[in-house]
C-alpha cells in the first residue's frame, strides 16, 4: 500500500488505527501531519507517547496546545521536556509545575526561553539540589540575585562566579549581616565588586575587631 497516496483520504481515527496496529510509527506519521487536523494530531501524539515513549519527530507539527499537553504528559511520567522548549509558549513555560524543575538539565536549558520569574524558580530548585547556580544569574532580576546570593552565604556556600552579578545594595546587605555576626564570609576576593564606602566600613570594622581581640 502506498500510504502517501492514501493518507489524505483517511480520517484521524483511521490513522490512529494504523499507528496502533504498527503499520505507522511516529517518524512516518510526521510525513502525514500536514494532512491532519491540529486537534487530532495533538491528541494522537500524546497517546502515542504514553504508549511508546516516542514523540520527537512530530514536534514541529504540533500546535502550542499540543506541545503543552505533551509537556505535561512527559512531566507526569518523570521525563525531561528539554526537547520541547523551543516549541513552547512563554506563558506555558511560566505555568510549569515545580516538579518540572527537578530535572537539572531542564533548569539550565530553560533559561533562554523564560522571564526572570521562572529563572528565579529554577535557581531555587538548583539551590535545593546543592548545585552550582552561577549560570542562573544573568537571567534573574537584581533583587532575586541579591536575595539568592545572601541565602547561599547563610548556607555556608561561597560561589565566586556569582560575585559580578550581585548589586552594590546586595553587597551592602551582606556586609551588614557580617558585621552583625549573622554570617561568615571572606571578602578578600570581592572588593572589586563592592562600593568603596562599604570597603572602608569593612576595613574599620576589622581593625576594631582586631583591637578588641588583642585587648582580650
Amino acid at each position: 500500500m502506498n500510504f502517501k497516496k492514501i493518507i489524505r483520504h483517511l480520517d484521524s481515527d483511521e490513522i490512529r488505527e494504523l499507528i496502533e496496529e504498527g503499520s505507522l510509527d511516529i517518524e512516518e506519521l510526521a510525513q502525514y501531519a500536514p494532512f491532519m487536523d491540529d486537534d487530532d494530531l495533538d491528541e494522537l501524539v500524546v497517546e502515542y507517547y504514553n504508549r511508546t515513549g516516542k514523540y520527537s519527530a512530530i514536534l514541529p507539527f504540533l500546535s502550542e496546545d499540543g506541545i503543552k499537553d505533551l509537556a505535561y504528559a512527559l512531566i507526569n511520567n518523570g521525563d525531561s521536556i528539554v526537547d520541547l522548549l523551543p516549541f513552547m509558549d512563554e506563558d506555558d513555560l511560566e505555568d510549569l509545575p515545580d516538579e518540572a524543575f527537578n530535572d537539572e538539565d531542564l533548569s539550565v536549558a530553560i533559561l533562554p526561553f523564560v522571564g526572570e520569574n521562572v529563572a528565579a524558580r529554577a535557581f531555587w530548585k538548583a539551590v535545593e539540589r546543592n548545585e552550582s547556580v552561577t549560570a542562573y544569574m544573568p537571567f534573574m532580576d537584581e533583587d532575586d540575585i541579591d536575595e539568592g546570593f545572601i541565602e547561599l552565604v547563610r548556607r555556608g556556600r561561597n560561589e565566586k562566579g556569582c560575585y559580578p552579578f550581585v548589586s552594590d545594595d546586595g553587597w551592602h546587605k551582606l556586609l551588614k549581616l557580617y558585621m552583625a555576626g549573622e554570617v561568615e564570609f571572606d571578602f578578600d576576593e570581592a572588593y572589586q565588586f563592592m562600593d568603596s564606602d562599604d570597603i572602608k566600613r569593612l576595613f574599620k570594622f576589622e581593625i576594631r575587631k582586631a583591637r578588641m581581640n588583642d585587648d582580650a
